[in-house]
């Protein structure tokens, strides 16, 4: 009997042990790339609500932009036509995103990425962004690491 129960015990580790999940989680930019890139054929603010749905521990507010001066950023976005920003509803946590329709999307890249601030006020401080794009849209992400 003990021969029997200790196999059991054996082959149940063994499968328990074989059955081990080798994905790893996606960081957070990689979770908003993913929802970005899978949403690209839907219109501009289908786009941003989904990106809002996106961390549910926070929660998100979806506001259209203008071009001028948004946050984030130490100068004037100006080559865009439509834009959404995905933002906490608590300014002092470290995270913004944008989805921009342009007619130019290497252009407003270039633009972003000379302008972006990673401080963009007093109290709050990102540690990574994400820039991609698709058609005649870009999508631009600055977010803290930690967590």
């Amino acid at each position: 009997m003990k021969k029997i129960i200790t196999l059991i015990m054996i082959l149940l580790l063994a499968c328990g042990c074989s059955s081990s999940n080798t994905e790893e989680p996606l960081s957070t930019g990689d979770k908003y790339l993913k929802v970005f890139t899978d949403n690209s054929s839907k219109n501009i603010k289908d786009i941003a609500s989904a990106l809002k749905d996106v961390n549910t521990d926070i929660n998100m507010d979806t506001v259209e932009v203008f071009p001028g001066y948004l946050a984030g950023f130490s100068d004037q976005i100006n080559d865009f036509n439509e834009g959404y920003m995905i933002s906490p509803l608590i300014g002092s946590i470290p995270f913004v995103a944008y989805v921009f329709k342009t007619d130019d999307k290497e252009s407003l890249k270039n633009e972003i990425t000379e302008k972006m601030d990673m401080r963009w006020n007093i109290c709050t401080q990102a540690d990574s962004f994400v820039i991609a794009d698709t058609d005649d849209l870009v999508f631009f992400m600055m977010y803290s690491t930690a967590e």
